[in-house]
């Protein structure tokens, strides 16, 4: 045995890196027309379930008719979520040779990437992939990065869908989605398998120091690619990811590690009146 193999270092422990995606919704919060779809849900809710929720009061369960509006948000952003791992999925199977699982609501999405790509001819780098930043605490996984006709440097970019028509008077990008493309496109390091775990409703990348990682491909750091799919358009987006995007990015980071980590340490114990006797009223003393 040599002297290097007899003093050989034991394997440094993991780490648990935040996610891009619970570091927004933590710290970030959600944009002001995101907040209004929702609240817009539980009224709708309120208006149109009228007989579910005069049952509940006539049975006493207020508290009950109250979690069934307030609900109607989340299940709406549920219904977004899914709808999104729907359309990735079926646009990483295109990607990959492979026939993509399609229903009638996901078709018109996928036509309209379709289209797009047809269109421009973006040289694929990556996609798919978790990238990690161990040094500030963060990771994510990455829609791709693109080499695009017309641009120097490959782009960073990410998929929104909506729902919306082109008419209405909200729709995406909003500035969370900035703040997502300066972080991928900071990260330091490339993996393979995005290993993650939960914490209530935040997600932690594992990121394991022993485990060999790819440094992340050079990519525009001033500009990444906000691409926004709807069943009647598509918008690439071209979107600021340096300066001052990436700067507020670091402190919405900084934000929600203070928030998980040291909220409840804030406050100690409370400095407290003796209780009065019983038979006594201090105040006609």
């Amino acid at each position: 045995m040599t002297t290097a193999e007899a003093l050989a270092l034991p394997s440094a422990s993991t780490l648990d890196l935040l996610s891009v995606t619970s570091a927004c919704s933590v710290a970030g919060g959600e944009a002001a027309p995101l907040v209004y779809w929702k609240l817009g849900a539980a009224a709708d809710r309120a208006i149109d379930s009228q007989p579910v929720i005069q049952a509940m009061l006539r049975s006493g369960d207020r508290p009950g008719a109250r979690k069934y509006i307030v609900d109607a948000s989340e299940a709406v952003a549920g219904v977004a979520r899914d709808r999104g791992t729907r359309f990735h999925d079926a646009v990483e199977a295109i990607s990959l040779g492979q026939a993509p699982r399609l229903d009638a609501e996901i078709e018109p999405y996928v036509r309209q990437w379709w289209r797009w790509m047809d269109r421009y001819q973006p040289e694929v780098l990556m996609a798919e992939a978790p990238v990690y930043h161990p040094e500030l605490g963060y990771a994510g996984t990455l829609d791709g990065i693109w080499k695009l006709p017309g641009w120097d440097t490959p782009l960073v970019y990410d998929y929104k869908t909506t729902d919306k028509a082109p008419d209405a008077s909200s729709r995406p990008p909003y500035e969370q989605a900035a703040w997502q493309l300066s972080a991928y496109a900071h990260a330091t390091e490339v993996g393979v398998l995005k290993e993650q775990r939960y914490s209530g409703r935040k997600r932690y990348y594992v990121y394991d120091p022993t485990v060999a990682h790819e440094a992340l491909p050079q990519v525009d750091l001033e500009v990444g690619l906000a691409i926004i799919v709807s069943p009647w358009d598509i918008r690439a987006c071209p979107t600021v990811i340096g300066g001052s995007t990436w700067e507020s990015w670091q402190q919405v980071l900084a934000v929600a590690q203070f928030r998980i980590h040291q909220v409840q340490h804030l406050f100690r114990a409370p400095l407290t009146a003796p209780e009065p006797a019983a038979d006594r009223n201090p105040l006609l003393d």
